[in-house]
């Protein structure tokens, strides 16, 4: 039996560090040749949203915030669009508060699994019970 050399397990390290970074972050939205969907979130919650966390269902995680930017919060009675692959995807929302020493304080939606088809468009609505 051969063994690696250093150089060349270093090499095959990195390449499994990096195929999972996607189970943990979520992964792409749409990944190249494949077919698109849009989902739509819709707030109804009474306040912001500022959270969306958004990853397949095969993901090792809900993944980071998908807000950034300038798009940084779905305000109150109105909603945002994402472009996504078709197939399973779960997904979740929320509304940051305030912090103390002791603990954190936020709204968050329960767990929201879903499958989307290509070319379909999939609107989720998030109201008072956020």
């Amino acid at each position: 039996m051969k063994l690696l050399r250093p150089s060349a397990a270093a090499l095959v390290a990195a390449s499994i560090a990096l195929s999972s970074c996607a189970s943990v972050t979520g992964g792409a939205l749409i990944r190249k040749g494949e077919q698109p969907a849009t989902l739509v979130i819709r707030n109804t919650s009474g306040v912001g949203i500022d959270v969306v966390t958004l990853s397949r269902c095969s993901a090792l995680s809900y993944g980071l915030n998908r807000l950034g930017g300038s798009q940084s919060e779905i305000p109150n009675n109105s909603s945002m669009s994402f472009t996504i692959g078709a197939g399973c995807w779960d997904l979740m929302v929320g509304r940051t508060g305030t912090c103390t020493h002791e603990s954190c304080n936020w709204l968050q939606s329960p767990a929201n699994r879903f499958t989307i088809a290509p070319g379909q468009r999939q609107v989720i609505t998030y109201g008072r019970n956020l």
